[in-house]
């Protein structure tokens, strides 16, 4: 039975995938929109071939945001296979790629955190989970400190708003 025996998981991963790529501009735009108010003017593209948008105040850098790719494709394949991740989750296991659009925000002043923390929890999506090295007794990852957050980002969009009735029927 094709609901049960996981055949249909490399489709879903697909549609996953590109639901993803549709939203990667949308969670930056937010992310952008949510942040610029804590400095003093428009973000400011750096020149770092990563696309970095660099929001300051006083002229000392506040926040950077730095996208991040879409989860791949390998990525969410080699989580099927893996006990430590969606292996042994109910079907259909590709829902349980809950980060496939990403970026990363650094805070240039600690004393900043809650406000960056909370504009994004206002107005990007609610954190879903978190997880935070800053905590008393957190490990360290990778030699940094991070607090790595799931956002529950609602887009408003539709197939029809994104594709207009031209392909309802494909749908």
């Amino acid at each position: 039975c094709p609901s049960t025996d996981g055949t249909y998981e490399p489709y879903l991963i697909e549609l996953i995938y590109m639901a993803s790529l549709a939203l990667d501009d949308l969670f930056v735009d937010r992310l952008r929109s949510a942040l610029e108010p804590l400095g003093d003017g428009p973000a400011k593209k750096l020149t770092d071939d990563k696309g970095t948008l660099r929001i300051s105040k006083g002229g000392k850098p506040l926040v950077d945001i730095t996208r991040a790719p879409v989860k791949s494709h390998a990525r969410m394949r080699n989580k099927l296979e893996s006990a430590d991740d969606h292996r042994d989750k109910e079907k259909p296991r590709p829902k349980w790629n809950v980060d496939t659009v990403r970026a990363g925000v650094i805070v240039h002043d600690a004393a900043q955190m809650q406000a960056v923390y909370d504009a994004i929890n206002s107005h990007v999506g609610a954190f879903v989970r978190v997880k935070n090295a800053f905590a008393e007794g957190a490990t360290v990852n990778y030699g940094y400190r991070a607090i790595l957050g799931n956002l529950r980002l609602e887009s408003g969009l539709s197939v029809r708003r994104v594709f207009g009735d031209a392909h309802r029927d494909k749908w």
